[in-house]
């Protein structure tokens, strides 16, 4: 946590308050990120930083950068897993590293040549959480003072914060994606079971993947034979498409190869890759090979079978394209879990089809089927040859005379056959109707008989004519389809009900997460959590036990309680071996389901009356935070297992919520000691500015004391002292002098932080000639040769800047090289939207190591006899730049000179 002591200054309008601020608001891992990389790396110091996620142990992507010219996302995307990067090795250590540009070099070449010109240093923070490293932060220093101990501290402080935001972000996107999965099931069921088409079932199925969890989707069945063939495939660039489908016809896999289409259709076995290794792909014998998976983009893959009752009928396979989406174990069942639904509706859709195939057939059957011609008398009467009739029912002249033909009619149907016959003749009327009759074969068969009267010229009958015809064919394929359609209307209406419990999961699940995302205490957690789900379930009551080191803590009631349980409930010490099923429930962490209480060993007299379920409230590290536990009358039946998944998942959304709780009141906790740290450290650091500022004032006058009666004594008495009163006089007056000067530089830094006057435009050609006013005498003495070239106009404090550059050019004309004059050159380039400027001299120069270390306060690089000099000048300069928005860095050659490099601000950067 961050504090007074590693901390920097703070107020009102501290960035680390700010930071505070929009990390406690950040929802999403997402809003979590763009906060790191806004908003904690400027925090941080640092002049650039980047964000890398941990997506698994070998595979480290880029988020984002803050502060590079080029940014990384264009320079890397999957960054390298090699511990020769500082990064690869934090992340595998769980451990952050400070290090120095030197040490760089040394500890990972690796990653040497990559440094901008300027850094100085570099820090890599691993952000870990539970256990697990989320992602890595970079920073690039200027000076190496930034990673000091206490700024190590600070630094180490800053982002655990961040790292506990973007826990909470991803138990968020865990929450939501759990909810999108729920109701991507449920939409998935619905838009399945529309279709009773094969091709547009699998249409759908695929394009749903790619809306939501994929960016391939391919739906494999097995040909003629046995070969595995992409039947349906999906993707945004149909260019792709064609690419897949080539090299599936062009490189045969091997059905015996685990994680093959053909395995996983023998096996029935699902397969998860997180995250495709590039070895695997340069293990591929041919370069076209490579070269079209690489095409293909396929990062991340999950293939499952579509399960039957006989066995998997397909393959299902999904992809991700992109290289922070690696597909896990939610992905997994979720893939599943929509392999399931299009299993059904595919097993369905050709069921249909089938149906129709054989409605067809048996279609095209009874209208092949031969047809039988018989006559008739005008009295109705069969005589003479009847050769349809004899070949169909194997009768002789003899037995279908007259009405002989009604004895191969079925008994059932010989009375209503005879009369309907018998009509028609009376009345002249046709004759028609469907009955059975016992052909040549002794088989009854349906027939559809129709008989016309043939009239005379004058109306009278002369003859009936009629033809049977044999329609058992069709009857059986009409009673077959009614077989079918009304097995087909069950399943919908099973598919349909099991649909609307979907339905209704996902929304009392979608209901109970919104709910939970407003809740701010465990007590309202398990209150909201019991209310939404009790009545869903015909609970008569619902518990929330709590459990902390294996003991039972204050517990949360719904409804009420069985007597006996009641009374338990009351014990103001009831210990958790009182209840040895939920014991056992948080000792093993899996749940139990009693349809009837009485049937468990462990069950008590009393309660033979209920049904009891109780699911362990897990967290994702599998931590058991207690139970939830509901009774019910067991005459409600089994629990489903729909009602199973509920409390399943209603379990697990508590866990997440009860996670988040304390993990807000953790952040509250922290915020509010930060902002009294903070508010301690503006004290402090305005007590000792204060004190600074002070005590170098009344400093004044003592020393003014003294060098005026040193000077005083040396005039009156100076020629009665012998050589050592003289030297010794020198060194007090040499002294008084350098104390002057050093109290003269901290009034001036204490007057940085104590006298802030507002920026505003200015020409920084006046504060150069300021500045040249001030040194004139020393440049007369020395010859110094000053070069101002034309400088801009920039947003700054007049009375500041001049100090800057009179420090810089004093600098440059006093460590000037023996015999040769002092010259000092001044310019300006554009920089984006600021200045870069320059004060570059022809002096002594300094070593590479000791860049940074000429800013810090009372640095000195020589002694006092060789140099005058208090060692705050540069110290001055950086405090004058950094409140200007600006940066301030050496560049320089032992023997050839220096170049101080400075940024500042444009006049437009003033509000107007």
């Amino acid at each position: 946590m961050l504090n007074a002591q590693t901390g920097p200054a703070a107020g009102a309008d501290s960035p680390l308050l700010t930071l505070n601020r929009l990390l406690a608001t950040a929802l999403t891992a997402g809003d979590v990120k763009r906060v790191i990389l806004e908003h904690a790396i400027p925090a941080s110091g640092a002049c650039a930083g980047s964000l890398i996620k941990v997506v698994d142990a070998d595979t480290l992507v880029m988020v984002g950068s803050h502060g590079y010219q080029v940014p990384l996302t264009e320079v890397w995307q999957q960054f390298p897993a090699d511990r020769g990067f500082a990064v690869a090795d934090a992340i595998a250590r769980q451990a952050p590293v400070f290090a120095a540009a030197q040490d760089i070099e040394r500890d990972y070449p690796a990653m040497h040549g990559l440094l901008q010109p300027e850094t100085r240093a570099v820090a890599v923070l691993p952000l870990v959480a539970r256990g697990q490293v989320l992602s890595a932060v970079t920073l690039s220093f200027t000076h190496e003072d930034a990673i000091s101990p206490e700024r190590q501290q600070f630094l180490q402080a800053l982002f655990e914060d961040c790292a506990l935001a973007l826990c909470r972000g991803r138990q968020y996107d865990d929450e939501h994606y759990a909810r999108e999965r729920a109701q991507l099931l449920s939409l998935a069921s619905e838009v399945l079971a529309a279709s009773l088409d094969v091709p547009a079932t699998l249409d759908h199925l695929t394009r749903l993947a790619i809306e939501h969890v994929a960016d391939w989707c391919v739906v494999s069945l097995p040909d003629a034979e046995g070969r595995m063939w992409p039947e349906a495939v999906a993707h945004q660039d149909p260019g792709k498409i064609d690419l897949l489908r080539w090299y599936i016809g062009r490189y045969q896999e091997d059905p015996e190869r685990p994680g093959s289409n053909g395995w996983i259709m023998r096996t029935g076995e699902p397969v998860l890759v997180p995250v495709v290794p590039e070895a695997a792909i340069d293990a591929l014998p041919e370069e076209a090979q490579r070269e079209a998976i690489r095409s293909m983009g396929l990062h991340s893959v999950i293939s499952v079978p579509l399960p039957s009752p006989q066995g998997p009928i397909g393959v299902l396979g999904l992809a991700s394209s992109h290289l922070g989406r690696a597909y896990g174990a939610d992905d997994l069942q979720l893939a599943q879990e929509l392999a399931k639904r299009a299993s059904a509706a595919l097993l369905n859709a050709t069921q249909h089809q089938a149906s129709v195939r054989s409605e067809e057939r048996y279609r095209s059957l009874v209208d092949a089927t031969t047809q039988t011609v018989w006559t008739a008398d005008a009295k109705g009467e069969l005589h003479g040859e009847q050769p349809g009739w004899v070949a169909l029912t194997g009768q002789t002249p003899e037995q279908f005379h007259g009405v002989g033909w009604a004895e191969r009619i079925h008994p059932d149907d010989r009375g209503r056959s005879v009369r309907a016959w018998l009509v028609a003749t009376e009345q002249r009327a046709v004759y028609e109707l469907q009955h059975r009759i016992r052909v040549r074969s002794g088989e009854y068969r349906i027939f559809h008989s129709r008989a016309v009267p043939v009239l005379e010229a004058g109306g009278q009958v002369r003859e009936w004519v009629g033809v049977s015809t044999d329609i058992t064919a069709q009857i059986e394929a009409e009673q077959a389809l009614r077989a079918m359609n009304a097995t087909l209307e069950e399943k919908v209406a099973v598919r349909t009900q099991h649909l609307h419990a979907a339905r209704r999961q996902a929304e009392v699940l979608a209901l109970l997460g919104d709910a939970l995302q407003r809740s701010t205490s465990p007590e309202e957690v398990a209150r909201i959590t019991l209310e939404t789900i009790g009545k869903e379930l015909g609970a008569s009551c619902m518990i929330v036990a709590p459990v902390a080191d294996h003991a039972l803590l204050p517990r949360t009631t719904w409804g009420d309680p069985p007597p006996l349980v009641s009374r338990q409930l009351a014990q103001p010490a009831l210990r958790l071996e009182d209840t040895p099923i939920l014991k056992s429930v948080v000792d093993q962490g899996e749940a139990i389901y009693l349809d009837s209480y009485a049937e468990d060993a462990r069950s008590v007299p009393g309660l033979e009356e209920y049904a009891l379920a109780v699911e362990p409230i897990l967290t994702q590290g599998g931590e058991v935070k207690g139970g939830l536990v509901t009774w019910r009358p067991a005459q409600a039946g089994a629990w489903t297992p729909g009602q199973q998944d509920l409390l399943r998942r209603a379990a697990q959304t508590m866990a997440l919520a009860l996670q988040r709780t304390e993990i807000a009141a953790e952040l509250q906790r922290q915020r509010d000691e930060l902002e009294a740290a903070n508010a301690s450290l503006k004290r402090s650091n305005a007590e000792l500015e204060r004190f600074a500022f002070v005590a170098s004032h009344d400093l004044q006058e003592p020393l003014r004391t003294i060098t005026s009666f040193t000077q005083l004594l040396d005039r009156r008495y100076g020629t009665q002292l012998d050589d050592s009163g003289r030297r010794y006089l020198g060194f007090v007056v040499s002294g008084a002098g350098r104390m002057k000067g050093l109290i003269d530089d901290l009034l001036v830094f204490s007057r940085l932080n104590t006298v802030q006057d507002p920026l505003r435009p200015l020409f920084a050609g006046d504060a150069v000639q300021g500045a040249l006013s001030g040194l004139q005498g020393l440049i007369e003495t020395t010859g110094a040769r000053v070069h101002v070239h034309p400088l801009p106009e920039v947003a700054g404090d007049l009375r500041e800047l001049t100090q800057v550059f009179q420090n810089l050019i004093g600098n440059g004309i006093k460590f000037h090289r023996p015999d040769v004059t002092p010259e000092i050159s001044i310019s300006a380039e554009a920089d984006g939207g600021d200045w870069l400027f320059r004060v570059q001299d022809n002096g002594i120069g300094i070593e590479a190591g000791y860049l940074d270390r000429v800013f810090g306060m009372f640095q000195r690089l020589h002694t006092r006899e060789e140099y005058e000099g208090t060692g705050l000048g540069l110290s001055i300069v950086r405090k004058v730049i950094e409140r200007h928005g600006g940066r301030v860095w050496l560049e320089s050659e032992v023997g050839s000179g220096t170049t101080v490099k400075f940024t500042l601000r444009s006049a437009g950067a003033v509000p107007g």
